[in-house]
């Protein structure tokens, strides 16, 4: 039995711990699933992993409807450890209000660091991931924040370094942070990924993610690892524009400094113009949408910027060498098991 916790401050997203329940449901439905298929006495095993819904006192907590969570464990009654702390993301309308938030943090900060020393996976997302950093525990790599707090993030915390060109950053044994109040969903599922069997993953990744597009994660293309911190603000900016018509001068307003300044600091550190790596980057994550949803070429091409589908087939093709639509079929085949070839029928030659 594995035990995931989920750890509900004052104004929680109903959604977001809806998420987490629904997802540790389905994992248990599954891995019961495919148990009983090898041992019909599975069933007496009990569930795979088990949700404990946790606040501080073990008191109702507002949620940000205003619904109250009921059935809450104080951290005191809670077990001695967890394979995984979800810390969901809550509602905050202002910076004031989520510095006041931080400032209310108590037993949580001391409960979550002896979670993680005790080897619990720490899951964060939107405005949760400045509980992590708040707790002082984001020191290992890197974190990710929605591209509207990346400003209060730094301020708040200079030492914590962050990625906003994915969606999702982390996943190995210590954290796992989402950018978006929607990856609630995304989270939890690598969460499955991480302790259960691949077949299981796999069959919930299906059924979550597949038919709406796969993880959303932002694909980057790949270029030299740098240490500018403006390029770094210029690449965020640009991934959260992929379908806007977007131009240097904007870019360079948002990152204040002057055209020339920008172009030159670009390629210092990434040996490309920032037309160049906006191109890659729209067509990678072109690519992406090729292979994890259905949808339809022209409805990538807008996707990524691109309102002319035979300009966009063009450039994809320059890119890959392939049109998007023999893209779409290549990767279909390489993914698909090889199937065994079937001997010739007597009296006849392979071939015929």
């Amino acid at each position: 039995m594995r035990r995931i916790a989920i750890l509900a401050l004052e104004g929680v997203y109903d959604g977001a711990v809806g998420s987490a329940l629904d997802v540790v449901g389905m994992a248990n439905e599954r891995a019961l699933a495919r148990l009983r298929e090898h041992d019909p006495g599975a069933r007496a095993s009990g569930a795979a992993w088990e949700a404990h819904l946790l606040s501080a006192k073990g008191t109702a907590v507002r949620t940000a409807s205003g619904a109250l969570l009921g059935d809450v464990i104080s951290l005191d009654q809670a077990a001695r450890s967890y394979a995984a702390v979800f810390v969901p993301a809550f509602a905050a309308s202002s910076e004031s209000e989520l510095e006041r938030q931080l400032a209310a943090l108590g037993a949580e900060t001391k409960w979550l660091r002896t979670q993680q020393s005790r080897g619990a996976m720490l899951v964060s997302h939107y405005t949760s991931v400045f509980i992590l950093a708040q707790c002082r525990l984001l020191q290992r790599g890197p974190a990710t924040v929605p591209f509207t707090l990346e400003r209060h993030f730094r301020r708040r915390f200079p030492a914590v370094a962050l990625d906003l060109s994915r969606a999702i950053v982390g996943g190995d044994d210590a954290v796992l942070c989402g950018a978006a109040l929607s990856s609630a969903y995304q989270l939890c599922w690598r969460l499955i990924d991480r302790f259960s069997s691949a077949a299981v993953a796999q069959r919930m990744f299906h059924e979550l993610f597949f038919d709406s597009g796969g993880d959303g994660t932002v694909v980057v293309p790949s270029t030299r690892k740098h240490n500018d911190p403006l390029v770094d603000r210029a690449q965020a900016w640009l991934a959260h524009h992929l379908a806007a018509k977007v131009s240097m001068a904007e870019l360079a307003e948002f990152t204040a400094v002057s055209e020339r300044t920008l172009l030159r600091r670009f390629q210092h550190a990434l040996r490309m113009t920032a037309h160049d790596y906006l191109r890659g980057l729209r067509l990678e994550t072109a690519k992406r949408g090729l292979e994890m949803t259905r949808f339809q070429i022209d409805k990538i091409a807008r996707g990524v910027g691109y309102g002319d589908t035979a300009f966009f087939t063009e450039l994809f093709k320059r890119h890959t060498g392939m049109t998007p639509s023999a893209y779409r079929r290549w990767w279909r085949g390489r993914r698909r098991p090889m199937e065994p070839r079937r001997a010739p029928a007597r009296g006849r030659k392979p071939g015929q």
